[in-house]
């Protein structure tokens, strides 16, 4: 069972950078090729940014 919430990590400093949540299964991460940006989609059938 699963909360619904989407966290992101900074993996260097390994603190939070994020928090998002979600009704539904999130499928999909991409990010920007500068690493500024980041857009997630699932089965909300919503493209988040």
């Amino acid at each position: 069972m699963t909360d619904g919430t989407f966290n992101l990590w900074d993996a260097k400093n390994l603190k939070p950078l994020g928090l998002a949540q979600y009704d539904g299964v999130v499928s999909f991460i991409v990010f920007s090729l500068n690493g500024r940006m980041m857009a997630t989609g699932g089965t909300e059938r919503v493209c988040r940014v």
